[in-house]
């Protein structure tokens, strides 16, 4: 090894694991989006799932960096930033079910009174 040369710091792991958590969990969350019966039940908790581990992994990384020196604080904030992004999605998507639940049930016509024309 020649003199001038730097050895760059190795990537931390925990960052590594959290952008692959992370990737899976926005990749579930897509799969679960998919018109197919039943992908929904295992897909979204499945996002979820990979998403909490992202987070996990990911601020236990930026800790890690920041004591270790270690390079990888790029994937650790980008994973975390994807996993907000999957979180949004999945709390828009469930404030839209609970909406059109809420209005299904109460402004649909059910009685046969409820039709002022018949």
């Amino acid at each position: 090894m020649l003199p001038n040369e730097s050895i760059s710091p190795s990537t931390n792991k925990q960052a590594t694991v959290s952008l692959i958590c992370g990737i899976l969990a926005f990749v579930s969350l897509c799969g679960g989006i998919v018109p197919i019966p039943l992908t929904g039940f295992v897909c979204f908790p499945l996002s979820v799932l990979c998403g909490v581990l992202s987070i996990v992994y990911g601020i236990v990384a930026l800790i890690q960096i920041r004591q270790t020196r270690e390079s990888g604080k790029a994937l650790a904030w980008t994973s975390l930033v994807l996993v907000g992004f999957i979180f949004l999605c999945l709390l828009s998507m469930a404030a839209v079910v609970v909406l059109l639940g809420y209005f299904a049930a109460f402004h649909v016509p059910i009685l046969p009174t409820d039709f002022p024309n018949l």
